[in-house]
């Protein structure tokens, strides 16, 4: 799915909903005080970047001429409203009037955050659009909880063979040394 399409797929969604909502009198966007008066959730917007970063890593995919799409990261800049939609996305260069700007932007521009008190706030973004294969969900503590929860034996194997490279590596370098003299 292109993230053009993956974007119709939602907004026929949130159109869907908007509709139900009518017919059913409700009105999904009231907002209560308590909720306006907390601070800016950083963590919620990073979780938010990560997840349309994905989105963002098929826009050199979706080009006409793919060849001529610049690779790199990018600089991105998301500006938030109090009520915590996206007021505004900005890309940096070489990505700032490329072939995939527009896709890269709209693939921040879905995002929202909860509402928060400041009346505006903006967050600076790096996205890696260099076409590696990553996992952009995992963070630094995620990798950490999964070495803990590594089978026993898995540790062991691991931790042999980093001791056997440490090994080879100082044999390597013991022998470059005596060789000088």
């Amino acid at each position: 799915m292109t993230p053009e399409e993956r974007l119709q797929e939602q907004e026929r969604i949130a159109y869907e909903q908007e509709q139900e909502s009518r017919k059913s009198g409700g009105n999904d966007n009231f907002v209560y005080e308590e909720e306006q008066e907390k601070p800016f959730d950083e963590r919620h917007a990073q979780l938010e970047l990560r997840r349309a970063t994905l989105n963002a890593i098929t826009c050199p995919e979706t080009a006409v001429e793919p060849k001529k799409v610049p690779k790199g990261e990018a600089d991105i800049n998301v500006s938030f409203t109090k009520d915590g939609s996206v007021k505004e996305v900005a890309v940096s260069p070489p990505f700032e009037g490329s072939p995939i700007e527009e896709c890269i932007i709209n693939a921040y521009k879905g995002i929202k955050v909860p509402p928060f008190r400041e009346e505006e706030k903006s967050v600076p973004w790096k996205a890696d659009l260099t076409g590696k294969k990553r996992d952009l969900m995992k963070s630094d503590d995620d990798k950490e909880v999964e070495s803990y929860f590594k089978p026993e034996d898995q540790k062991k194997k691991e931790e042999e063979e980093k001791a056997a490279k440490e090994a080879k590596d100082a044999k390597g370098k013991k022998k470059g040394s005596s060789k000088k003299k």
